[in-house]
């Protein structure tokens, strides 16, 4: 989850999104669906967090401060702090990010 954040950020601060794809939308998808089906965080935090992976989402204007990336960074660490035995992923061959 940490590695779909920062190439979202990179992105967005380094190429203004100039390369935005699918590819940057699965990792939105990723994120969100993560964060989204734990079940413990609270519905002003989903909503914070589904508005911040929205925000990205408009790739035309790219986000380039940090606070956003970093939020969703710490709501990345929230979940791993629980969930600390590592969690089995198929390599998506459709994801060459």
């Amino acid at each position: 989850m940490l590695r779909a954040i920062e190439k979202l950020r990179y992105e967005a601060q380094d190429n203004g999104n100039i390369n935005w794809d699918d590819r940057f939308e699965m990792f939105c998808e990723y994120i969100w669906n993560t964060l989204n089906s734990w079940g413990k965080f609270d519905d002003v935090v989903l909503t914070e967090i589904k508005n911040d992976i929205d925000r990205i989402r408009n790739y035309i204007n790219p986000y380039v401060k940090d606070d956003l990336y970093d939020r969703l960074t710490d709501h990345a660490m929230e979940w791993y702090l629980q969930n600390r035995e590592p969690i089995k992923r198929d390599k998506d061959p459709n994801q060459y990010r």
